[in-house]
């Protein structure tokens, strides 16, 4: 793929930023038939940085989530990510949309202001499933003949996930 743009943020010196993307799913999905409402969701943490900075509030540690897409299957209905910080409180949400809308990459507009991440921040991916028209328990396949995904991708600068953090399954409830 060459598509792509730049993003440049107004500081004393503009600059352009790289952008990368990072990858949000679970293969964890078990979805029970016969349900209005069948909710997954997976937690990861973002990664600490390997910058060396003077303050705790130098804007390198900050990752600017500028654009997501969502990726799910027949039965996918909405996929979004709530950022919270220091594990508790809910900061903002990340591409509340329609698992069945195109699967492009949506630019996150000045309506929805750009999500700023920081190292430590906890990002849950949660995904809604409609199974009220299956017979029988809905597994997690690539393929949508055979199962489900639970996918968002968020482009932005400086995002970084942990090491060997696949991500673990949340509580629904809090």
């Amino acid at each position: 793929d060459s598509s792509g743009f730049k993003l440049i943020v107004k500081r004393p010196q503009p600059r352009t930023l790289p952008l990368s993307v990072v990858w949000l799913h679970s293969e964890n999905i078990h979805l029970a038939p016969k349900k209005k409402d069948v909710v997954v969701c997976v937690d990861f943490t973002v990664r600490e940085s390997t910058t060396i900075s003077s303050s705790k509030d130098d804007m390198n540690d900050i990752a600017q989530v500028v654009a997501y897409r969502n990726h799910g299957h027949l039965n996918a209905r909405n996929f979004y990510t709530d950022v919270y910080r220091r594990g508790k409180v809910r900061v903002g949400r990340i591409g509340e949309r329609s698992a069945q809308d195109a699967q492009i990459y949506y630019h996150i507009s000045p309506e929805n202001p750009v999500v700023y991440v920081r190292p430590g921040d906890v990002l849950r991916l949660t995904c809604h499933y409609d199974t009220m028209d299956k017979n029988a328990v809905i597994p997690f396949s690539a393929s949508e003949l055979r199962g489900e995904m639970c996918n968002q991708y968020l482009m932005g600068s400086n995002i970084a996930l942990s090491p060997n953090m696949p991500g673990r399954a949340c509580d629904v409830a809090s």
